[in-house]
């Protein structure tokens, strides 16, 4: 998968998990006994989404550092024919940056560049999941407050 497909991914995924949670989230005041029943599987659905998206994440580090490493190699000049063949590119024709140079020559390359949104992008999805985990964890006090309010309508 290129780095663009990676992307779109990405993003799709995330649009999924909001969707999903849009559908889960509302609680049905008049089956409070069986919203907090639910809980345990939607703690489990979402953990799901999470761990998967955390390996995601680490994969999408390791090829980052993969690319980093080729695109070093690319500026400096250290890459054979072959291997710039292989990624469909041309010799670098400027100077051979310094040290310090380096990292700005990496910062700004669009390659590394995507690899960071996508980064971003699965970062921001573990944020949003975590939330929703917490939010499925307060679900019983949600579900305890909801009883106690109906009870108090009701005299009891």
């Amino acid at each position: 998968m290129d780095v663009n497909e990676a992307r779109i991914k990405s993003e799709m995924i995330l649009e999924n998990i909001n969707s999903e949670w849009k559908k889960d989230s509302p609680i049905d005041e008049s089956n409070i006994s069986g919203e907090a029943l639910s809980i345990p599987k939607l703690q489990s659905k979402y953990i799901d989404f999470l761990t998967r998206l955390k390996l995601a994440l680490v994969k999408t580090e390791r090829d980052f550092n993969k690319m980093k490493n080729i695109k070093s190699k690319y500026y400096r000049g250290e890459m054979g024919k072959e291997e710039l063949d292989k990624y469909g590119w041309n010799q670098y024709q400027g100077n051979k940056p310094l040290k310090t140079e380096l990292e700005t020559f990496l910062k700004s390359d669009d390659d590394l560049n995507d690899y960071g949104d996508i980064m971003k992008i699965q970062q921001a999805t573990i944020d949003v999941l975590e939330k929703i985990l917490k939010e499925i964890n307060n679900r019983n006090f949600h579900c305890r407050v909801a009883v106690d309010w109906n009870k108090f309508i009701n005299g009891g």
